[in-house]
C-alpha cells in the first residue's frame, strides 16, 4: 500500500459533485489481497478498480475488468478492498472489489484460455480464447464473453488438419481478441492506456492495462509467456511485459501449461 497526497478542487461521488479545496490523498493497493482502509471523516471517496488477469490455457487468457473512478460516501464506515490475482494457467483472474457503506463494486477477473479440443473459453471481466473443439481438430469453440462495461469477448479458436489448428487471443479492455487463423495464434486485444490520474500513483511499468493474452499454434513452440497480452506458443499472437490485469499467453499442444495472467490494483482517491 502506499499514499500520497495532491492539490485537488471537487471530487464526485454518486453523480453528485462535493467541492472541497482541500487535497487529495491517493491511497493504492498494488499486491493481490484483502485490505481494510479507515477514512478519518465521512468523506466521498472515488475508486480505480481494475482485476487479476486470466490464465492462459490453449487459447489465451482474457484480461481483468476495468472500473474507472466510481463513487459513494463512507459515512465513516470502513472500506473494505480486495485486489485479485493473476489466473494460474487455465483459470480465471480473482475478481476485485470494493465495499463501503452497504454498497459493493465488483470487477470481474478475466476468462481463462480454453483447454485444447475441449470446448469453450471461460467467461470474465474479459473472455479467453477459443480452441479448436475436438480431438481431430473439426470444428472450433467461440472465446469467452467478456462483462458488460467492464471489457470483450475472447477470439474464436479454428483448424482442422493439424498443421491448422489455432487457439484465439484473450479478450482485453478496449477491444475483442483475435480469431485464430491457418497456422498463427490469434493476437490478444489491447488493453487500455493507463490514466494520467492513476499512473503516478502506481509503481512499476504499467503503461498499458488489461490487456488480452495471445492465442497458441498446434505445433513447435513452448508455453505462452505471462503478463500483457502474453506471447502465444508456437506463431503465437502478440505479447508484451508483464501489466497489471493483463491475460497470460496460450500454450501449444505439447506444452504443459499456458501463461498465468496478471494480478489488478485499486486506487482510492478522497479529500482532507
Amino acid at each position: 500500500m502506499s499514499v500520497s497526497r495532491v492539490q485537488g478542487a471537487g471530487i464526485y461521488g454518486n453523480k453528485k459533485n462535493y467541492v472541497n479545496f482541500g487535497q487529495f490523498q491517493y491511497v493504492t493497493y498494488q499486491t493481490a489481497g484483502s485490505y481494510t482502509l479507515n477514512l478519518p471523516t465521512s468523506s466521498a471517496a472515488e475508486f480505480f478498480i481494475v482485476a487479476g488477469g486470466g490464465g492462459g490455457a490453449a487459447g489465451g487468457g482474457g484480461g481483468g475488468g476495468i472500473l474507472q473512478w466510481q463513487g459513494l460516501i463512507t459515512n465513516g464506515n470502513p472500506i473494505s478492498i480486495t485486489v485479485g490475482a493473476g489466473g494460474a494457467s487455465g483459470t480465471q483472474g480473482g475478481n476485485s472489489t470494493v465495499s463501503s457503506n452497504g454498497t459493493t463494486f465488483t470487477v470481474v477477473g478475466g476468462g481463462a484460455g480454453a483447454v485444447w479440443a475441449a470446448g469453450a473459453a471461460g467467461t470474465g471481466g474479459s473472455g479467453g480464447g477459443g480452441s479448436p473443439a475436438n480431438a481431430d481438430g473439426g470444428g472450433a469453440s467461440g472465446g469467452g464473453a467478456g462483462t458488460f462495461g467492464q471489457g470483450y469477448s475472447g477470439g474464436s479458436g479454428a483448424g482442422a488438419a493439424l498443421n491448422q489448428r489455432a487457439t484465439g487471443g484473450g479478450g482485453g479492455y478496449s477491444g475483442t481478441g483475435g480469431g485464430g487463423s491457418g497456422n498463427t495464434g490469434g493476437a490478444g486485444a489491447t488493453g487500455l492506456s493507463i490514466p494520467a490520474s492513476v499512473s503516478p500513483y502506481i509503481t512499476g511499468s504499467h503503461s498499458v492495462l488489461s490487456s488480452g493474452g495471445g492465442g497458441s499454434y498446434y505445433t513447435a513452440g513452448t508455453a505462452g509467456g505471462t503478463g500483457a497480452g502474453g506471447t502465444g506458443a508456437g506463431s503465437g499472437g502478440s505479447g508484451a511485459a508483464t501489466m497489471h490485469g493483463a491475460g497470460g499467453g496460450g500454450a501449444n499442444y505439447s506444452s504443459t501449461a499456458g501463461g498465468a495472467g496478471f494480478r489488478g490494483f485499486v486506487v482510492v482517491r478522497y479529500l482532507v
